[in-house]
């Protein structure tokens, strides 16, 4: 497990081993907020508002209002989304997924941890947030060439996107697993 400014990053087994600990109705919010990057708050406007999804496109239209976030670079964005991120968002629609609040999904993921006996670092926290900064660190690390339109999708500026996220020190193996996560990401 890696840690960038006290949050943990995951590997695709450590995200495997997690969400396995998770009941059934954790895993499909995890799922969403790992495949869209999206903050939790937006989330849950996202939920309420599924006009914003275009499924035959793989895409999420998320406007400025889905997010009062005062560091937010762009107005409103496109969320591409992989075969496994359109897979999660068309189970939470499905399922008509009743939110937690972020509390009592952060109590949750701490449950989760200790189920699923992950290693985390003294240093690190895994939080909601580890979700969209894992997913951020995985696209980086295998479409560096793409920083610019992934910081885009995630409502970063490039040089944030590069400072935080371009050098987690993933392995061969690691990427390998990441890439299978990534399957159908718009450069694909």
């Amino acid at each position: 497990m890696y840690q960038k400014n006290g949050i943990a990053i995951l590997t695709p087994s450590e995200y495997e081993k997690l969400r396995g600990a998770m009941k059934v109705r954790h895993r499909v919010l995890s799922d969403a907020l790992l495949y869209t990057g999206m903050r939790y708050a937006e989330m849950q406007k996202f939920a309420l508002n599924p006009h914003w999804y275009e499924s035959e496109k793989k895409i999420i239209h998320l406007p400025r209002i889905a997010d009062r976030k005062r560091k937010r670079v762009t107005p409103d964005r496109y969320i591409y989304l992989t075969r496994l991120g359109k897979v999660a968002v068309d189970r939470l629609f499905e399922d008509g997924y009743k939110f937690p609040s972020y509390i009592a999904f952060d109590g949750m993921l701490k449950t989760a941890v200790k189920r699923s006996k992950l290693e985390v670092p003294k240093d690190a926290t895994l939080s909601v947030k580890t979700f969209r900064k894992t997913y951020e660190s995985w696209l980086v690390a295998t479409y560096p060439e793409s920083i610019p339109l992934i910081a885009m999708c995630q409502g970063h500026s490039e040089p944030t996107a590069m400072k935080y996220y371009l050098n987690i020190p993933f392995d061969k193996d690691e990427k390998k697993e990441i890439r299978e996560h990534l399957v159908g990401w718009i450069v694909e």
